[in-house]
């Protein structure tokens, strides 16, 4: 009862209230390697000079490649972006908080290393992107003029021909896309893909199967190339980053007008006060676009020169600007300076600044009253921000410096506030973390005229639902998603998001098997069907599709479950119909011994272990049944070290990353699954029985003191198959990039005891050893 009139007394004092956030920091682009040409431009369209392997690409650069040419980039949060040939991208916003290297290399990097905000534009071509795990806080977004495309964690190509539209393809977890002119998001799991045509009519369709081969390939060889950069050097990147921001925000260009000369004629009052400066201007039949808006789209870089044509795109080094109109352009926003220079007598540094917002004589002299911080601060807002704040009479040098001391986020917050309530909270200066620790957008949304909620004592049923569902997010740390509750409820908590938010809470808690507690098993449909456990719905997906599970399942659901050494708890949750038996986890999900499990009902079941973290077995557990099958799975790297498994019929393993086995026993009468949505790398592997039918699947398999049962049927498919249709790659002096899409027995391999390091000894004794391509939608 304390927390909830600590609450209402809270809500009854705002007007507005802000979530976390963290102080803005610049995110890196790192050149990791590019071949043909390449070319950097920076706003003007001003060919700039190359960025060699290791350097920083300044975020204001868009980047350019050339006819049969790419270039591979990291950013600082452990993403990878190709930029294939013919292709035009820039970076927009990249914000990342700033994160303890601990010594680490990008490989060893599972998730990104700090929350992070980036915003791609894609003007042309097609990126291949693969991203670590997201934070549920961070928002990853790729926007092109027929749409954008929102990522969680994933990997997949966009690609944009403006006379074909856009071809989206999917081959690790979900991303959103939102057609041109908004609309609800489209979510494209993996194994989909997606078809939008120049008018923005949208088609969903398979993966593309050659362009599923080029993603995993390209990703593969840029994991090569980076996978061994130090974190340290990521990490000075950002700092270099920053350092060079603020550098460019503290320069402020002096007006460019000859003094002796009289400006030209004003436009039209509303233009002025519209735009500052006139939109269009014709040159030759074509539209200029001021230089304010070729900073958000820079011009086409094909030449269109009469008699040249330039292949690759870019233009060469010896052009100065990319838009033809760019001296027009720049007289009409001179224009513009000159004319409110006239009107208000000032004449300074800000002066050229200013012309790009379009403001009114009264905005332009309350922003010389801000202080020079408060100059500088406003000056980097959107413009419909800083006209919206000029334009408020109470918003004062003092209101400003308040306004500009709470991180980016928290003013997103009192932005969204009117403005008489923006600045009865910016006067009240209240503290920014008691705001982080008790304010939701919840309570925003309670806080606008009219909904300030009653005593709870005299609340309505649903009012009293949506408090204690507020107060049950926040005690099991899951506060963020009522900000998502309201948003996807259009700003007004509905019954079924409050249902949808009641079932996240019984789900997304850290839970023990095995403990004193009873946890309470529901249906497979309910659970997966939460818009809060997507990611491990989408690997149940995956697991169906795989045919590894099917039917109803009863899911133990949590967001961390820790499963106790030889937890007896296992043999009550199953019968009742269901064919499986889940345990699940949206963060990680540990196994920390022996676990034994029997069925006694005479079906034909399955445990399922699955996370959308990391899956985790101590080492030196054994993991058996005699009664029932064996599902391990994760949407992350898995890593299985000195495990037995012994299951009835069908054992399975599956990582939609990278699955590493080190000195694994497995045990089972009909088929044995190993896969990988990318590597697979084995050291050690013994089946201690005469499994009939073994299946090993990878982008790239790497294979050491492994011995196949002679009389086992074993298909090993990767993404190119077998050299010559038949063979793996022998030896360990392969090169690393001949490695890639291959089966690769790099050391003692073996069938039936008898060594298959060549050729052959592989005729002879690989008989029943068959190696194929993978065999995707």
């Amino acid at each position: 009862m304390k927390k909830i009139k600590v609450l209402f007394h809270v809500l009854l004092l705002l007007h507005a209230c802000c979530l976390w956030s963290q102080e803005k920091q610049e995110g890196a682009l790192i050149m990791i390697s590019k071949e043909g040409e390449v070319g950097f431009f920076d706003a003007d369209g001003t060919r700039m000079a190359e960025v060699k392997a290791g350097g920083l690409i300044p975020r204001t650069y868009t980047i350019v490649t050339g006819a049969n040419s790419q270039m591979v980039g990291l950013l600082s949060n452990g993403t990878l972006v190709t930029l294939v040939e013919k292709t035009k991208m820039r970076v927009k916003t990249f914000d990342q908080e700033p994160f303890d290297p601990k010594g680490k290399k990008l490989k060893d990097l599972e998730e990104e290393p700090s929350v992070s905000k980036v915003e791609l534009e894609l003007d042309i071509g097609s990126l291949i992107v693969s991203t670590k795990k997201l934070d549920r806080h961070s928002i990853f977004d790729i926007r092109s003029s027929l749409g954008a495309a929102g990522i969680r964690g994933t990997e997949f190509q966009m690609a944009l021909d403006p006379s074909q539209g856009v071809q989206l393809d999917v081959t690790e977890s979900i991303v959103a896309f939102t057609p041109p002119g908004g609309g609800q998001p489209i979510a494209v799991s993996e194994g989909r893909g997606l078809s939008v045509s120049p008018t923005g009519a949208v088609t969903q369709r398979p993966v593309n199967p050659t362009v599923a081969r080029q993603i995993a390939t390209t990703i593969e060889v840029a994991t090569l190339q980076s996978e061994d950069l130090s974190l340290n050097e990521v990490s000075n990147a950002m700092e270099q980053a920053a350092n060079e921001a603020d550098a460019s925000a503290e320069e402020n260009p002096k007006a460019q007008e000859d003094s002796k000369s009289e400006p030209e004629e004003e436009a039209p009052r509303e233009e002025r006060e519209e735009g500052g400066s006139q939109e269009d201007a014709k040159e030759q039949g074509g539209e200029v676009a001021p230089a304010s808006d070729r900073e958000e789209s820079n011009s086409q870089l094909d030449s269109e020169s009469e008699g040249s044509e330039v292949e690759s795109g870019i233009p060469p080094a010896g052009d100065a600007k990319m838009d033809s109109g760019y001296g027009q352009g720049a007289a009409l926003e001179n224009n513009a300076e000159l004319s409110m220079a006239r009107k208000t007598g000032k004449v300074d540094e800000y002066t050229k600044a200013l012309a790009q917002f379009g403001l009114s004589v009264d905005q332009t002299l309350r922003f010389y009253s801000l202080s020079p911080e408060g100059k500088s601060r406003i000056l980097r807002e959107a413009k419909p921000v800083v006209a919206r704040l000029l334009a408020i009479r109470e918003f004062g040098p003092e209101q400003a410096d308040i306004f500009f001391r709470y991180a980016e986020g928290t003013r997103e917050k009192i932005l969204g506030l009117e403005n008489g309530a923006m600045v009865a909270l910016i006067n009240q200066r209240i503290d920014e973390d008691l705001l982080a620790e008790s304010l939701t957008k919840m309570n925003l949304e309670f806080s606008k005229p009219g909904n300030l909620p009653r005593d709870p004592a005299g609340s309505d049923a649903l009012e009293k639902r949506k408090l204690t569902l507020g107060e049950d997010l926040i005690r099991y740390g899951n506060e963020k998603l009522m900000d998502e509750l309201v948003a996807m409820s259009g700003g007004s908590l509905s019954e079924e998001w409050l249902e949808a938010g009641e079932l996240a809470v019984q789900i997304l808690r850290d839970k023990t098997l095995g403990g004193p507690d009873y946890i309470e098993a529901l249906g497979s449909a309910e659970v997966f069907g939460n818009t809060f456990y997507t990611e491990v719905a989408d690997l149940y997906k995956q697991l169906e599709l795989d045919f590894l599970v099917s039917g109803d399942s009863q899911v133990i659901a949590a967001k961390n479950l820790l499963v106790l050494d030889n937890a007896q708890a296992l043999t009550p949750y199953f019968g009742e119909g269901a064919q499986s038996m889940v345990l699940s986890a949206s963060e990680d999900l540990e196994i920390t011994g022996d676990l034994n499990w029997e069925v006694t009902s005479g079906q034909e079941v399955r445990l399922i272990m699955m996370s959308a973290g990391k899956t985790k077995i101590k080492p030196g557990a054994n993991l058996s049944s005699v009664t029932s099958d064996l599902v391990i799975s994760s949407r992350e790297h898995l890593t299985i070290e000195q495990v037995k498994m012994e299951v009835a019929q069908e054992l399975a393993i599956r990582s939609l990353r990278d699955l590493e086995l080190k000195n694994v026993t497995i045990g089972a009468n009909a088929l044995a699954t190993i896969k990988a949505r990318r590597d697979l790398n084995v050291d050690g592997l013994t089946f201690n029985r005469d499994v009939s039918r073994i299946v090993m699947e990878a982008t790239t398999m790497r294979l050491r003191n492994v011995d196949f049962p002679a009389f086992s049927t074993v298909q090993l498919n990767s993404l190119k198959g077998g050299i010559d249709g038949r063979y793996p790659n022998f030896g360990t002096a392969i090169p690393a990039a001949s490695q890639i899409g291959r089966v690769n027995f790099i050391e003692n391999v073996k069938s039936g005891g008898n060594l298959i390091m060549n050729r052959a000894s592989f005729d002879q004794f690989g008989q029943n050893i068959n190696i194929g391509k993978i065999n995707r939608p």
